[in-house]
């Protein structure tokens, strides 16, 4: 047969995942191509490298290449052709480009790939202006987008992969668009963007279909394996679980294929976890654990996940001192090695699913001892994850400015450089290692594992290099985790510290007074729920559009009662002798203010007969009336806070601005005011939109504003009294500190 038949069949085996059979297929066409047909052979050469690049045998892709390197010579050398313009002459070359593009992908060289990559584009960008054939490189240029995708997303460097992936999906190749929407699938998940990330996996897994892969196609299971990935972080265990059991059944004629790239899968434990099928998850981890070492070494974030992972199957069948063991030993190694970027392409945003349900099975057994030691460590833990998340932000940007000493930056450059060698090293490992069995090249495992060793040793003692040297900088990327008696340290005598954990199942509340015992209570309410009874408190806080006061939904004080009755009120104890509550939530409860609750049953639900709407709010015992609430993004924020110096300046204790006119009308308007207030709330008066302009019949006005003139807006007489209460509270001079309407001016800013 034709050259070409075989290499058109290895092409399609190759978008298929089944890279043993294309490179058969393709070693066929090199064969069935006779001496003469250069070009033919340099085809075949090429994508034989690409082949063999993508399986991680880096070393047989080399010799590939060499080969097709010296065929393209050959071709090249054919002096009665124009090889600038000649449509082969100029793919030929393309093809050879992404060979070597992959090659250096393999070997962990990712600067070099992406300049390979960015070449192959610009070599068909050549062909387009100047072949013959057209809509000749569509495949070529989606898979190029795809794989230079790939590379950027090795760096972390997710929005330039996001805009290469979507534009291989614009250019609409069938065979290709599977491979284009697992990738972009791929890269929302790194983003936390998990939804996305779903859509996008299952459009790749139709896509697949349509363009009738086998049923035991790996580009199949792929597609199956990151939709199931979405869908459990998505909190859809049982449509996660179905989507694992689909892999096993449709590669049940291929048990070789699912053993080594899928059967290790630890996302697939965790869903048999979930779902009640607690042995099996077991042995899934310790087998996940199995093939992590291989490529991880023992010490990293990868190995620590996985036992965390194990012990919760451990608590769950009731084996709860093997696996507090397993907690007590690696949840410290995860908070370590939380900001490691060595793993291969798993940020934090991919991790913390994960983390945040590990952490849950660990504080659910350190909450039942009851054990103040144990109390301690629960909640240094709990707030350690939101440090991480939310506290690596403001961390780096810190870092970015004490980054003043040429030698510093010089060692974070280097470390930076040295962890996208690690991640890199990782992939390739992996390819290799799990390769089908006729394309494993041993002297590449072994050469690449020899690599990952030395680069570990290499970061570590680069870590300790710079944690030596430059302590503060350290401290800054890495703070140390707050415990109680820190936490005690910073508070004052009439503080206290209120965190809420909000997890699947449970929630935990802790409260930590300045003296005393530490107060935490294990809630039976999970993430979903707190999200509906948030949900409800929140619709008389947001209520939408409404055109007058009565159209103001009641808030739901029973709701807001029982939800104070579950959460604060069993720690009670650690806060009620404070005046001033720091709050730190996670999870849904942060949505709503908590000074919002009441703290007693003596409610009534609506005002009496006769009387303004909304008067019966007035008895409600709210812990604002006993407590000031102030909320912090994390735990480490207050202590931070707390730290810092302040200069000897000579500052303003409060500057309240109020009830501005905005024009002359307002102000005679305002001279002329004799309205009882009250009388307002006693009918369905027009609320005043801050910043929203309203017609006279207290209606928003929808007309387009084309003008910025702020005679425009409407006045705002309910901040006068806020500004004056505010000021009343912080002791600030009402006479000298407070301005008000004619005062309230752009010149008194």
């Amino acid at each position: 047969m034709e050259p070409r038949f075989y290499a058109t069949l290895a092409y399609d085996e190759y978008l298929r995942g089944n890279l043993s059979l294309s490179v058969r297929l393709v070693d066929r066409a090199i064969r069935s191509a006779p001496p003469n047909l250069s070009g033919n052979k340099c085809e075949g050469f090429s994508f034989k490298a690409s082949i063999l690049a993508e399986a991680g045998d880096y070393k047989g892709a080399e010799q590939a290449l060499s080969s097709a390197n010296r065929y393209y010579g050959m071709y090249m050398s054919w002096k009665k052709r124009d090889h600038t313009s000649h449509n082969r002459s100029l793919l030929m070359k393309a093809d050879v480009t992404r060979a070597r593009a992959a090659i250096y992908f393999a070997q962990g060289n990712l600067t070099a790939a992406e300049l390979t990559y960015r070449q192959l584009l610009s070599d068909l960008e050549t062909f387009r202006h100047r072949g013959k054939i057209a809509g000749e490189p569509a495949s070529r240029d989606t898979e190029a987008l795809i794989n230079l995708a790939r590379v950027l997303l090795a760096q972390g460097r997710t929005a330039e992969a996001e805009f290469n992936v979507r534009e291989a999906i614009r250019l609409g190749f069938p065979k290709t668009t599977p491979h284009a929407f697992i990738a972009l699938s791929r890269i929302f998940f790194e983003k936390g963007r998990f939804d996305e990330a779903r859509i996008c996996a299952r459009t790749g897994l139709h896509a697949a279909m349509s363009v009738r892969a086998p049923i035991d196609a790996f580009i199949r299971a792929n597609a199956r394996q990151v939709y199931a990935r979405a869908l459990f972080a998505l909190g859809h265990y049982r449509e996660s679980l179905e989507q694992f059991n689909l892999i096993k059944e449709e590669l049940k004629i291929d048990s070789e294929t699912f053993d080594r790239r899928f059967k290790g899968n630890a996302v697939w434990g965790l869903a048999l976890l979930m779902n009640g099928d607690t042995q099996a998850a077991i042995e899934k981890m310790e087998f996940a654990a199995r093939q992590s070492e291989k490529i991880t070494g023992p010490d990293t974030y990868a190995m620590a996940e996985l036992q965390t992972l194990r012990a919760m199957a451990l608590a769950q069948a009731g084996q709860k001192a093997a696996a507090r063991k397993a907690f007590d030993l690696h949840v410290p190694l995860l908070l370590k090695n939380w900001n490691s970027n060595t793993e291969g392409g798993h940020s934090q945003n991919a991790r913390s699913f994960k983390f945040r349900l590990i952490l849950e099975a660990y504080l659910t057994l350190l909450a039942d001892t009851g054990k103040t030691d144990d109390i301690d460590r629960s909640f240094q833990y709990a707030n350690a994850l939101q440090d991480k998340i939310i506290g690596q932000a403001v961390a780096l940007s810190s870092a970015r400015a004490a980054v003043k000493d040429p030698a510093l930056a010089d060692l974070i450059r280097q470390q930076q450089d040295l962890d996208l060698k690690l991640s890199a090293f990782k992939n390739r490992l992996t390819n290799a290692l799990y390769a089908p069995p006729e394309l494993i090249n041993t002297e590449v495992i072994t050469e690449l594992q020899n690599q990952v060793e030395t680069l570990n040793l290499a970061a570590r003692t680069l870590e300790e290099e710079i944690k030596d040297r430059f302590p503060e900088y350290a401290n800054i990327i890495d703070p140390e985790n707050a415990d109680v008696a820190l936490v005690r340290k910073t508070l004052d005598s009439s503080e206290a510290l209120i965190s809420i954990f909000c997890g699947s199942k449970y929630s935990f509340v802790w409260a930590i007074p300045k003296t005393g015992s530490v107060a935490l209570a294990k809630v039976p309410i999970g993430k979903n729920q707190m999200a509906t009874m948030v949900g409800k408190l929140r619709k008389a806080l947001n209520p939408g559009e409404v055109y007058g006061i009565l159209e103001l939904p009641q808030f739901d004080l029973s709701l807001a009662y029982s939800f104070y009755e579950q959460t604060l009120k069993p720690v009670e104890a650690g806060w009620q002798g404070a005046k001033h509550l720091m709050v730190v939530t996670q999870g849904p409860i942060g949505q709503i203010p908590l000074f919002i609750l009441p703290t007693t049953p003596k409610y009534k639900t609506k005002s009496d007969q006769g009387q303004p709407a909304f008067s019966n709010n007035k008895s409600v015992d709210w812990l604002i009336k006993t407590h000031s609430v102030t909320v912090l993004p994390s735990v480490s924020a207050l202590v931070n806070l707390r730290s810092i110096k302040t200069e000897g300046t000579q500052r303003l204790a409060y500057a309240g601005f109020g009830d501005p006119y905005f024009s002359q009308e307002q102000l005679a308007a305002a001279e002329a005011e004799t309205q009882d207030p009250q009388m307002l709330a006693m009918r369905n008066a027009p609320i005043q939109m801050r910043g929203i302009r309203v017609t006279a019949a207290g209606r928003i006005d929808k007309k387009k504003i084309t003008s910025i003139d702020i005679s425009m807006l409407n006045r705002l007489p309910d901040t006068r009294e806020e500004v004056i209460n505010i000021a009343a509270t912080l002791k600030a001079d009402t006479e000298t500190d407070v301005f008000i309407g004619t005062q309230a001016s752009e010149q008194n800013r």
